[in-house]
């Protein structure tokens, strides 16, 4: 996952980047969900900052939007809350029928707090 925030030669000066998974559906029931959703938050989180493995900024890169998104065919984002929101310090929160995942927490200063997801909502 260290390579995700730390992209080469794709423009970053001037570009966001989404990583696109598809069938994602199939990581529905995976144990390792909340684990990998953390990591790739965290990938992101530090994408944003341009912070290098070790938390220091680079001197030499700029910051970019590193988005990941999770494509499913016969899945309700809504299905994915309980095991994205498993992962150390990851907030969910179901917006327009998007569910968004986030650092919170005070280790992740910068992070955007996210609406708890709450099961009753349309």
């Amino acid at each position: 996952m260290d390579c995700l925030h730390d992209w080469h030669g794709h423009g970053a000066r001037t570009r966001g980047i989404a990583v696109l998974i598809d069938r994602a559906d199939e990581l529905l029931d995976a144990a390792f969900l909340g684990l990998f959703v953390s990591a790739l938050c965290e990938a992101a989180w530090k994408a944003n900052l341009q912070l290098d493995a070790d938390g220091h900024p680079h001197e030499d890169r700029h910051p970019f939007a590193l988005h990941i998104v999770f494509l499913l065919e016969d899945t309700a984002p809504a299905a994915f809350a309980d095991g994205v929101a498993s992962g150390a310090d990851v907030g969910v929160a179901l917006t327009e029928g998007r569910l968004t995942a986030t650092l919170t927490g005070t280790d992740w200063p910068g992070a955007d707090p996210v609406t708890p997801f709450r099961g009753d909502l349309p």
